[in-house]
């Protein structure tokens, strides 16, 4: 059985790999005519803030009207010293343009395509048509919520961590054995003045290959922007990884850790048995290290910020909160709730408590 599965998975990665070869052909000859014509088929608009020497450059898409939250994102960016550059993959209806043009610097409407990273190289690339040159740079997206509290201090934090003036990020993705795909995660980035002026940040934007299928994104952009920071040396170290989270729990009581496995976003039915079955048995010292061992199984996958939201908030604060919408998301968000009513995690900023109340709800309701 487990032979067969192998085979299928190795059938399913040599058809896809087929699939993105010829895929990359078209998209190429699109992307050249699309560049020869830079801005045709872009909306340019100019908002109510000034240029500032940093610039946070949000990435929308709200194809059912503009959330609050946006709203609040671009507050919040404003404040802390930021000129918001909203690129948004679509045109945005209604008077969702009154509403947020006297929030940013600029907004930029543009055809879905290329999803994030196609939208961020269309932000970057209008910055060096307007010969602005900041000194900072963040790229956000609307797949979190942030900032959940009012006064949260993560641009602060990671413009004067160690390497500021370098790549930095909000979560940084490593597994044991893949140093090489180790990547800033790319729903948050920031560059500072040695990255920006490195001939490694241009060029890594100006060769991008501009694609829609999400496993070219994956690859190209969150991992291939990494790979080329890292090839140049630039890279910062992270506030926030799996390892800072594993040593973060091995210096938690048990009674922490425990609170740390309640909370935790398991979909896997063997952890969750495993989970209940420590917990069930009113785990002492003695469990810890059953304890420490699930956690780190746990924490040691794709999402551990989505499976492990109370623990990643142990580590660097409770600043976003992703929207994904698979099972694990799911699951993390209904935790996150549970945990702000027993009073075990900060509660967010009323605009945001209310979009994450209602946010599944909603999903499930349009199924």
């Amino acid at each position: 059985m487990k032979k067969r599965a192998k085979l299928l998975r190795e059938l399913r990665r040599a058809r896809e790999s087929a699939a993105g070869r010829i895929a990359r052909v078209s998209e190429y000859f699109a992307q050249r005519r699309r560049d020869r014509t830079f801005g045709a088929d872009l909306c340019d608009y100019a908002g109510g803030r000034a240029f500032q020497p940093k610039v946070a450059l949000l990435l929308i898409w709200q194809p059912d009207g503009l959330a609050g939250s946006i709203l609040a994102t671009c507050r919040h960016l404003h404040a802390c010293g930021y000129a918001p550059l909203v690129v948004s993959n679509g045109a945005l209806c209604g008077d969702d343009h009154a509403r947020l043009l006297p929030l940013v610097w600029r907004l930029i409407e543009r055809p879905n395509l290329g999803h994030d990273f196609g939208g961020y190289r269309d932000g970057i690339m209008l910055l060096q048509k307007y010969e602005r040159h900041p000194e900072r740079l963040v790229i956000l997206n609307d797949s979190i919520w942030f900032p959940l509290q009012e006064n949260c201090d993560l641009l602060a934090r990671l413009e004067h961590a160690p390497g500021h003036d370098g790549f930095s990020g909000a979560a940084w993705m490593e597994r044991p054995g893949r140093a090489h795909r180790a990547h800033f995660q790319s729903y948050f980035l920031m560059f500072g003045p040695r990255a920006l002026g490195h001939p490694a940040f241009m060029q890594f934007w100006r060769r991008y290959p501009v694609s829609s299928r999400r496993s070219s994104v994956l690859l190209h952009g969150e991992k291939g922007l990494s790979r080329a920071m890292m090839q140049a040396g630039l890279v910062a170290p992270a506030l926030l990884s799996p390892v800072l989270m594993m040593q973060q729990a091995e210096n938690m009581s048990t009674a922490g850790l425990c609170k740390v496995l309640e909370y935790a976003a398991l979909t896997d039915p063997d952890m969750i048995a495993a989970r209940d079955r420590i917990l069930g048995d009113a785990a002492t010292e003695t469990a810890r290290p059953a304890l420490l061992r699930l956690v780190e199984r746990s924490v040691m996958n794709g999402h551990f910020v989505e499976t492990h939201p109370y623990l990643a908030a142990q580590v660097l604060g409770f600043h976003f909160l992703k929207k994904r919408k698979d099972a694990t998301g799911i699951e993390g968000r209904r935790q996150v709730l549970r945990a702000l009513q027993a009073g075990d995690m900060p509660v967010p900023q009323t605009v945001m408590m209310d979009e994450i109340q209602t946010h599944d709800r909603q999903n499930a309701s349009t199924c």
